[in-house]
């Protein structure tokens, strides 16, 4: 079998590693050179991901285009990206020369949007020599395995010349389904698990399982026909917005990244959220289903034979109002929270210290009030009170509720 040749530019060159291959990498990674071939898969490389990507081959030929754009936050100057990028291994194939990328297809399509040249680490899970498979036998190894995807939007099979080289965006079929699974998950409507099997293309099969209920047919779970209907609405706005906004133009090519984030943040991101609010129900509806109930039409022909359900747990509604409005500000980060705390403490001590001194004054004024009650219109000497030099006079209130108060003065007498 021919070996696909890696096309080099010429600072390359100056490289050796470049021109003999990525044997060299993975020997000057690895450091020491009785470290045996089957170990190959313990050495993580680490590398400019300019040089690397030449020999990255994607093992999908879709992506959901909103959610690479949603990524971009991640790669806002350079030494964000490399932040990013650091917790972020890559897992890939290797057969021969090349390494095939079998997870982080949206992160890196969003680092080569951002144009940042940073390291990337890549972590081999399995290596597969040329010798044994051809490469028919190789990709449908990988498929097996759930580790590729190759379909069309009706998710029929292509043939495996079919995928991108690289990691432009505008290589690869815009998938919204997929988008709507990583949205899922943001807002906290799914949660995946941590096994390598259960997190390749968990976005991707759930993408799947949306696109067979885009129909509210009598094979459908949705439970209600007003919630399929606002889903559904929300699908085709966001399919309007791919293909009118990111579509119009290469927006990867002439816009920001500021630019291409606030579309995401102010419109897309939006849309999705009201999205999940309709999909849950779809999703609260499966998860009641038990055993063979819960088996997929058509996933392990695309996925693998070993996903017959879908991996995943769905979260309960409280944990989706909790992360929308965490995304939208209605939640306050931990120091808010304790600065309003103490604030709101203090407050409430004042208020006591207040009501406090108040009752400690009324105490004193009604002590006061059943003393002269006692002792009746007893005078009390206040020099000028009345402002004439004449003596004021304190009456109980019984008296001034006397007969003489109560009449009218009678005619040419002063009051």
């Amino acid at each position: 079998e021919e070996e696909e040749k890696v096309v080099l530019d010429p600072a390359d060159m100056d490289d050796p590693c470049m021109v003999e291959g990525i044997d060299c990498y993975i020997d000057a990674a690895r450091g020491v050179e009785d470290v045996p071939t089957d170990m190959v898969c313990n050495v993580l490389i680490r590398l400019p991901f300019k040089k690397i990507k030449k020999f990255m081959r994607p093992t999908q030929n879709a992506l959901g285009y909103d959610w690479s754009f949603y990524k971009l936050r991640n790669f806002m100057n350079q030494s964000d990206a490399q932040a990013y990028m650091d917790k972020k291994p890559v897992p890939y194939v290797r057969r021969g020369g090349k390494l095939y990328i079998v997870d982080h297809h949206h992160t890196l399509v969003a680092l080569e949007m951002s144009k940042w040249d940073v390291h990337v680490t890549l972590q081999c899970v399995e290596d597969q020599p040329k010798e044994e498979r051809s490469k028919e036998s190789f990709w449908g190894y990988l498929e097996g395995r759930g580790w590729a995807f190759i379909r069309d939007e009706d998710y029929n099979r292509l043939d495996y010349s079919q995928l991108p080289k690289g990691f432009a965006i505008r290589d690869y079929r815009n998938d919204i389904y997929r988008s709507m699974g990583g949205f899922a998950r943001l807002y906290k409507v799914l949660k995946r698990g941590k096994p390598l099997n259960e997190r390749l293309f968990f976005e991707f099969r759930w993408g799947y399982f949306f696109w067979l209920h885009r129909d509210n047919d009598e094979e459908s779970l949705w439970p209600s026909r007003r919630m399929h209907k606002g889903w559904y609405r929300m699908l085709q706005l966001l399919s309007d917005i791919d293909n009118k906004e990111y579509m119009l133009e290469h927006v990867e090519e002439t816009a920001t990244i500021e630019d291409m984030l606030f579309l995401s943040q102010q419109l897309i991101e939006p849309a999705y959220r009201m999205a999940c609010f309709y999909l849950r129900h779809l999703l609260y509806a499966y998860d009641e289903l038990e055993g063979e109930d819960r088996v997929v039409p058509g996933l392990a022909r695309i996925f693998g034979s070993e996903h017959t359900a879908l991996y995943g747990k769905v979260l309960p509604e409280d944990k989706m109002k909790m992360e929308v409005r965490k995304q939208m500000g209605m939640v306050e980060p931990k120091e808010e929270k304790e600065k309003k705390k103490e604030k709101e403490n203090k407050t409430s001590k004042d208020k006591d210290a207040k009501k406090e001194k108040k009752e400690s004054k009324k105490d004193k004024k009604s002590k006061k009030s059943a003393d002269a009650e006692m002792n009746g219109a007893d005078e009390v000497e206040d020099e000028d009170e009345l402002g004439d030099g004449s003596k004021g006079i304190l009456f109980s209130f019984e008296e001034l509720e006397g007969e003489e108060f109560a009449k009218e003065p009678e005619k040419g007498e002063e009051k």
